[in-house]
């Protein structure tokens, strides 16, 4: 405030010092000779999302693509468990640039690299970015050394109906 503004009485949530016992007002105001000045509120809104995370997962000594399929499936549960054990694993799905499916399991050499899609909810974050930084650390922290990329974030609708 300028030098120019002087504090005229002294109020604290809307209520002068000299009425004791009375309730407190929801808005804090503060009064000075020429300007009322409000505090604001800043609510922010928390949801509930859904996020599907892409995990490029390496594996050994695997003939077929099923079978890499497989092992990638139970080696990523086993890393996730007990901590996460509320991740939903899938097969991931692939595309080639001319739109032809693919498998989930690409196999040379005796390896492979299976594309696998991490599902979890996130709960009580402010943004979709915020909800899927969240769980790619989250997976990330528990499966070293494998690619991760968020695929999907989408908000969960609650029972409230938001």
């Amino acid at each position: 405030m300028p030098g120019t503004h002087r504090r005229t009485s002294s109020t604290f949530f809307g209520l002068a010092a000299s009425d004791p016992g009375r309730g407190v007002a929801a808005t804090p105001v503060v009064s000075y000779s020429r300007t009322l000045i409000r505090a604001r509120t800043v609510v922010q809104c928390v949801m509930d999302c859904r996020v599907v995370v892409e995990a490029a997962v390496p594996v050994y000594d695997v003939e077929t693509p099923a079978e890499a399929v497989r092992i990638a499936v139970s080696k990523t549960g086993a890393s996730l468990n007990p901590d996460l054990n509320y991740v939903e694993i899938e097969a991931g799905t692939r595309t080639s640039p001319s739109g032809e499916e693919l498998p989930a399991a690409f196999v040379a050499a005796d390896e492979a690299l299976v594309a696998l899609e991490l599902q979890m909810d996130v709960f009580n974050v402010d943004r979709k970015a915020h909800a899927g930084r969240i769980a790619k650390t989250e997976i990330g922290e528990r499966l070293t050394d494998v690619a991760l990329m968020v695929l999907s974030v989408e908000p969960i609708a609650t029972e409230d109906g938001d």
